[in-house]
């Protein structure tokens, strides 16, 4: 009978962690966590993100490993994506310098929250892909941070 509970608890947790949003690791440098995404619930499998219209985005970073390999007074880029069927297409940010929002330069063992807006222009149609958010150095596209997770695009009517 012990293990019968343990096989429902295991069965439960996973149908769980099925739906749950999957924030992919696509090559960090640096920790991340504390993902959110307007437009995603805790029960979905995808965010959704309003055609025409800002969301906001938020994570935190933490700069625990050494700088060795790094210009760590280099500026910041962001590099924020859809990708669609191999196809890359950028998307505007706001702010559009990520040390507006951290202090930069960067220290080790540095930890905040990052937070910004991401426009999903009108040239898109409602459609599933992928947001890839890249955190990079400006002199030598180094990626300090990177995440993948699946979206839906949605029109406004539909929200």
């Amino acid at each position: 009978m012990h293990y019968n509970i343990l096989f429902a608890v295991a069965v439960i947790f996973c149908s769980h962690s099925v739906n749950a949003i999957e924030f992919k690791n696509c090559g960090s440098y640096f920790l991340f966590d504390n993902i959110q995404i307007e437009g995603c619930d805790d029960d979905a499998t995808s965010c959704q993100l309003t055609i025409g219209s800002n969301t906001s985005i938020s994570f935190t970073i933490n700069t625990g490993k050494p700088y060795d390999e790094f210009n760590i007074d280099a500026a910041l880029l962001n590099d924020v994506s859809l990708n669609v069927r191999g196809t890359k297409f950028n998307l505007n940010v706001t702010p559009d310098d990520p040390c507006e929002v951290l202090l930069c330069p960067l220290s080790t063992n540095y930890s905040a929250t990052y937070s910004a807006e991401v426009y999903i222009d009108t040239i898109f149609q409602p459609l599933n892909a992928e947001l890839q958010w890249i955190l990079e150095t400006a002199d030598a596209g180094e990626k300090l941070l990177c995440f993948l997770c699946q979206i839906t695009l949605v029109n406004a009517k539909s929200v």
